[in-house]
């Protein structure tokens, strides 16, 4: 099959002092979704401590769309990135009421031979910062 999801991203910027005019272009795109699980894990409470997001309900993964419910706080965002087991890395930030879609790594987890990691070593990971979020994360398979 081809062509099951239908993906609407669009970036359009004008600064206050008309400086900065933009318009991202297309808006959309077709992807492909061969597998038939998901959304997984749904609301994820996300503590300042971290959690790891548990995307075991998935053999193979793909698309995804994360979302900070939080809408009250404008000091509470979310940090979204890879926890290997010792050390987080920050990829990126989803403030109040902010939502993106992107295309999980498709070896994502997987062990890589002579590295040292195993397949429960690299984490999705959210971290809230400024006190508790909750936060949609909804992942396919591909």
């Amino acid at each position: 099959m081809a062509d099951e999801a239908t993906v609407n991203c669009s970036l359009q910027i004008r600064s206050s002092t008309g400086t900065l005019q933009y318009r991202s272009n297309p808006t959309a795109f077709l992807a492909d979704v061969a597998g038939n699980k998901g959304p997984v894990p749904g609301a994820v409470t996300v503590p300042t401590t971290g959690v790891n997001v548990d995307l075991s309900g998935l053999t193979y993964k793909g698309l995804c769309r994360v979302m900070n419910l939080e809408l009250e706080t404008a000091t509470t965002y979310v940090m979204l990135g890879v926890y290997d087991g010792t050390n987080f890395f920050p990829l990126m930030e989803l403030l109040p009421g902010e939502t993106y879609v992107f295309r999980l790594y498709r070896y994502f987890g997987a062990e890589y031979a002579g590295t040292g990691t195993n397949a429960d070593a690299d984490n999705l990971r959210l971290m809230s910062v400024g006190g508790t979020s909750v936060v949609t994360v909804e992942a396919f398979e591909r």
